[in-house]
């Protein structure tokens, strides 16, 4: 791992879900987008990596999933989910659209009392508790 650099090699990087990786096929898959000024629509992947809804953009990240060492906290006080160590963390280059640069161009370019709030779900049947 040290001979890797800053960024953790794929095959060591940190894999934690809650319900099963969405098998989607690039070239049909849609993102249905409600509640912006532009009108409901869908967007093709194809149009969100032409830039027509921004650039773009390469980000460094690291993740660390919220129960990383909760092997030490289930010793002290029990709690639910599983007893990870200190390994659930991984660097990487995450590259996309912004999410503000999409919004900004669906026509929300600032916080109001009618756009404060993004909601995000799933293919129905994608997580193992419920339908979204």
């Amino acid at each position: 791992l040290q001979a890797a650099g800053w960024f953790t090699p794929p095959s060591l990087h940190v894999v934690r879900n809650h319900g099963a990786v969405p098998q989607i096929d690039f070239d049909a898959h849609r993102l249905e987008i409600s509640g912006v000024p532009a009108g409901a629509c869908k967007v093709s992947m194809a149009e969100l990596t032409s830039g027509k809804f921004g650039p773009p953009v390469s980000i460094p990240v690291t993740f660390i999933c919220a129960g990383n060492r909760r092997k030490e906290q289930n010793m002290a006080k029990k709690t639910i989910g599983f007893n990870w160590g200190c390994a659930a963390v991984g660097n990487s280059v995450w590259t996309g659209v912004r999410l503000c640069d999409v919004l900004e161009a669906l026509g929300i370019s600032k916080v109001s009392k009618e756009h404060r709030y993004v909601h995000f779900e799933g293919p129905v049947g994608e997580l193992p508790q419920g339908e979204t």
